[in-house]
């Protein structure tokens, strides 16, 4: 799920917080087979509270995040803690996280100091309105997203 960014105009009527990945974007990049944290329609459990390599483990550690942007900070110190999980457990991990193109004070912490790969989107993403509030509409989003890849790797010596 995606949300709207602080300082960023939510879409036309502004009532919803949620938007979807396209299924062709998760398609295209492998992401149809892996964990999604904060999926939609929501699932009973709370993405930021659960042992996300546990739910990952069927899906070989394999893990998208789309979270809503009105909370990165939180998703982005979730992924960050996760990965640095998985080097401690010797688990091969593969993270990646969609986020609006901004470099927030946190963003050092959470992404460069994990040493994650910044991938740049050649287009804008159209976004999907999975609550129905905007009446099913899809809209472009009003800025550019990358995806960060953390990635941990075991070693064998």
């Amino acid at each position: 799920m995606a949300a709207h960014a602080r300082g960023y105009k939510k879409h036309r009527t502004g009532k919803s917080d949620v938007y979807g990945t396209p299924p062709e974007f998760l398609k295209e990049r492998g992401y149809d087979e892996c964990f999604d944290p904060c999926p939609h329609p929501r699932e009973a459990w709370d993405g930021l509270a659960i042992d996300w390599l546990d739910h990952a483990k069927p899906y070989n550690y394999k893990i998208y995040c789309n979270p809503p942007f009105s909370q990165l900070k939180l998703w982005l110190k979730k992924c960050y803690e996760t990965h640095l999980a998985a080097v401690e457990r010797g688990i091969p991990l593969q993270l990646d996280v969609l986020m609006p193109v901004r470099t927030p004070m946190y963003f050092h912490r959470y992404v460069l100091d994990a040493k994650a790969t910044i991938v740049f989107l050649k287009k804008r993403l159209v976004f999907i309105d999975h609550l129905g509030v905007n009446k099913g509409v899809t809209f472009n989003a009003p800025f550019d997203c990358w995806i960060c890849q953390y990635r941990s790797t075991t070693s064998t010596s």
